[in-house]
């Protein structure tokens, strides 16, 4: 009883939201959560639907889902608060904690800047694997032996081109300098200090409590989602709502503004044009204002997230089914957050 009434004082309801979820979220099927902070304030935070469709277990503030390509903005923290200490320099060669890789180029090596801004040139190992009869498991390490010796996409840094290896091979650097696991130093070093009280990175070993099962809609059914390679930095990361407004909380005493700033700045190509992505944040001017996001997709889970960086404004959403259009439901949400 306790605990339903704690669940009960977490959610928080905005009338217009939540008439857009109730029309938009069926509470017999997977379902969403969704969040909306202003100013600081948590103007709407609840979940709809069905977290788990066997046992019936509803979506709350509690209820984990995977962050999929969401999990890169949490990467990056972790790679500019190795740069906040001097333990790596973000214009250094990515070799120097990553000697598998081939050289490329001795006069235009791939920096740790360029995998976080997608202009290494690696081929995105999705691409490879997602080729084969049966995708298999794949960690960190397996990534860098497969794409290690392949011969770049293009040049460094003079395009630049989404791909996933670029974000497991910024972990895989991180549990190098911090001789830790990714999962371990995210938890000692990032969730705790926002006080993230549920997030964790999917690792071996590591039991997930709370966590939703992601759906594909198959006709008129939903199926289970069977998931893939359990790499982590370019995705892995669960959280729950609860966790995502304590990070928007107290990002702030993770980072200093200078990062924060950093984090949201689009990186360049070496001709000086500057691309869309910071760190592991997509980057948009609207009148003038800066708005930062990212979305995600992955074994039956769809994440979506947009801060508007001068609005104070954040919304979260994240669904465990695929047939669900977060870009067009942030869209219908996003007006309520200026009212």
């Amino acid at each position: 009883m306790k605990l339903l009434l704690l669940a009960a004082l977490l959610c928080q309801e905005n009338p217009g939201i939540e008439e857009i979820l109730k029309r938009k979220v069926d509470t017999e099927g997977p379902g969403a959560a969704v969040l909306a902070i202003r100013k600081g304030k948590v103007i709407h935070r609840k979940g709809y639907g069905r977290a788990d469709l066997d046992t019936r277990e509803k979506v709350t503030t509690e209820t984990l889902f995977d962050l999929a390509s969401c999990s890169k903005q949490f990467t990056a923290v972790a790679v500019l608060l190795m740069a906040e200490r001097e333990k790596l320099n973000l214009m250094q060669d990515a070799r120097i904690w990553l000697p598998e890789l081939k050289i490329h180029d001795l006069g235009r090596p791939i920096e740790v800047a360029d995998l976080a801004h997608h202009t290494s040139g690696l081929v995105d190992y999705l691409a490879l694997v997602s080729a084969l009869p049966n995708m298999p498991t794949m960690d960190n390490k397996e990534v860098l032996r497969l794409v290690a010796k392949r011969k770049l996409e293009f040049p460094t840094g003079q395009k630049w081109s989404y791909s996933n290896t670029n974000y497991c091979l910024l972990a895989l650097i991180v549990e190098r300098i911090s001789k830790k696991s990714f999962g371990a130093f995210m938890r000692d070093e990032i969730f705790r200090g926002a006080g993230m009280k549920t997030a964790v990175v999917e690792e071996p070993g590591i039991t997930l409590k709370n966590r939703a099962t992601g759906y594909e809609r198959r006709g008129t059914e939903y199926v289970k989602h069977a998931g893939g390679p359990m790499t982590t930095g370019d995705g892995g990361i669960f959280l729950s709502l609860d966790d995502w407004a304590a990070f928007e909380k107290n990002r702030f005493q993770l980072l200093r503004q200078s990062s924060w700033k950093e984090a949201a700045t689009p990186g360049k190509l070496d001709d000086g044009k500057a691309h869309d992505y910071g760190y592991g944040l997509t980057i948009q001017k609207q009148n003038g204002k800066t708005i930062v996001g990212h979305e995600g997709e992955w074994a039956g889970f769809r994440s979506y997230f947009v801060r508007w960086e001068d609005d104070d404004a954040t919304l979260v959403i994240m669904a465990n089914r695929t047939n669900l259009d977060l870009g067009e439901l942030a869209d219908a949400i996003a007006p309520h957050l200026f009212k």
